[in-house]
């Protein structure tokens, strides 16, 4: 009896084990460093020569082809006049990784910091405040902290341009396939 327990007890957990995952794709640096790789139940966003984005779950990676699951999410009215987030519909897809433009880099904290924005609305903020005040209070427009709001704008706006926020495929990154 304790016998056939451990028999199906050891048939039951191997029918969910696989024995090889699929293959798997890294990005890497012209230098020949690992930024990141990419397997089978793992999440890749990319953008295609054709402009479509692309995002989603991996299901399998075979040759050069990424076997992904993507859902199509859309903002709903409730019964109360708000909005929610609701899966409308899931698909699969099978796109060609040598088709891929760039790599969506991972979401990162403090990304409103590095690309620039904060410091770009906090300009432009304290200017259009600075001059309501002045104008509320008749009071001359002091040219100096238009100045600072000026620049306070124009770095945010630098920082924007300088931050990328995906790995742009070609003389600086490309895929390595791994077969395994």
């Amino acid at each position: 009896m304790k016998l056939g327990i451990i028999i199906f007890i050891f048939l039951f957990i191997t029918e969910s084990l696989k024995s090889q995952s699929s293959d798997v794709l890294v990005l890497k640096r012209r230098d020949g460093k690992r930024v990141s790789s990419f397997m089978q139940g793992g999440q890749i966003a990319f953008l295609e020569k054709s402009g479509a984005r692309y995002s989603g779950k991996i299901l399998r990676i075979d040759r050069d082809t990424i076997l992904m699951e993507m859902y199509d999410i859309r903002r709903m009215s409730t019964s109360t006049g708000g909005l929610i987030f609701d899966t409308v519909s899931r698909f699969q897809i099978k796109v060609d990784h040598r088709d891929s433009v760039s790599v969506v880099k991972p979401p990162q904290s403090f990304a409103y910091i590095r690309n620039g924005s904060l410091i770009k609305w906090s300009g432009i903020g304290y200017g259009v405040l600075h001059l309501l005040n002045a104008a509320i209070s008749k009071e001359p427009v002091v040219g100096s902290q238009l100045a600072a709001a000026v620049l306070a704008t124009g770095v945010g706006f630098l920082l924007g341009k300088i931050y990328n926020d995906s790995f742009v495929l070609g003389r600086r990154y490309n895929w390595q396939y791994l077969d395994l």
